[in-house]
């Protein structure tokens, strides 16, 4: 009997420590894009899906994409996505409505580097539908963090518990049970249908303050190996699989043209190697795209959401 009874107040106090972390989350852990990212893959159906940084993030407007194509695209494309993110985003789109093609826009910085656990880290996971990708996912990627961000996924927000009741307001609301995009509005930029990041032309200074250059001998091994993992899963699942970077400000190419050369180089053999498509748009010719620093928000590549139009009706008409 003694037994049982600890048993049972074992369970309740589990329920209480669940009951407890679900209230903080609910107050601590924002409403984000992600979230509708996530609602895109798994309630819509799309003939195109577009993978990697938050370059393309800025890059490619799906809606300017899709009057070229007369096709149907999504972009979840996100800071901080590594070829593991973009692999099991790619499974979950599949596992509700298979997509005819896959854009991977490759940002050779993603594969110099490694994840750093901020709040960009488990976004993704934490957003995804419970399914066995998601268990996949977690194994794979989540349960190797720091085991805060893995049961609390309101650990990385906890700075912002003074924002709590206006967190909850949000999730109260009606626009958050239909999706709405109106929260991620700012001056700076606005988060538009179909994932695509409008940033606002502005006087701001720009910065190359978070420009990650390609080194080989730093390749990142996990990142090598989940893209390979993705072009695996295409080829099962016969997908069509195309890798695009986008372009740079000129300035920032020749700045630092030796790191620029060396990756177009390493990644133009690597994707032969392997019979994958591969465009460089800082190689190719973009006839009314101006590639110097007036079309971006900042050195590192991130265009302003006007750039981005020219960019993705140029960028529909070469992959046709």
């Amino acid at each position: 009997m003694r037994n049982f009874k600890r048993i049972g107040k074992g369970f309740i106090c589990l329920a209480i420590l669940l009951i407890i972390n679900w209230t903080i989350n609910f107050f601590i852990y924002p409403y984000t894009y992600t979230r509708v990212d996530v609602h895109n893959i798994e309630s819509g159906q799309y003939d195109d899906l577009f993978l990697g940084s938050s370059h393309g993030k800025s890059a490619i407007n799906p809606l300017v994409f899709d009057k070229v194509t007369g096709r149907k695209s999504t972009n979840f494309c996100m800071g901080g996505e590594y070829p593991i993110d973009a692999y099991y985003i790619a499974k979950e789109t599949a596992r509700n409505h298979k997509p005819t093609r896959i854009i991977y826009e490759l940002d050779p910085g993603y594969w110099a580097t490694t994840a750093n656990e901020d709040t960009s880290y488990a976004s993704v996971y934490n957003e995804l539908s419970f399914s066995t990708v998601k268990l996949e996912y977690f194994s794979a990627k989540i349960s190797e963090s720091d085991f805060r961000n893995t049961l609390f996924p309101w650990y990385m927000y906890r700075k912002d518990f003074r924002n709590a009741f206006a967190i909850a307001d949000a999730k109260m609301s009606p626009g958050y049970k239909i999706y709405d995009l109106a929260p991620f509005a700012s001056t700076y930029q606005t988060y538009e249908r179909e994932g695509f990041i409008n940033i606002h032309r502005s006087s701001a200074p720009k910065t190359e303050d978070n420009l990650a250059l390609w080194e080989e001998e730093s390749l990142n091994e996990s990142s090598l190996k989940y893209f390979e993992k993705l072009v695996a899963f295409c080829a099962d699942e016969q997908i069509e699989l195309i890798v695009i970077t986008t372009p740079l400000p000129t300035e920032t190419y020749e700045k630092y043209a030796k790191e620029f050369e060396d990756a177009h180089t390493f990644f133009t053999n690597y994707m032969a190697s392997i019979d994958i498509p591969y465009y460089d748009f800082n190689k190719i010719d973009l006839p009314g795209f101006d590639k110097s620093l007036e079309s971006f928000s900042d050195y590192e590549g991130h265009m302003f959401g006007d750039s981005a139009a020219i960019f993705s009706k140029l960028l529909a008409t070469h992959l046709e």
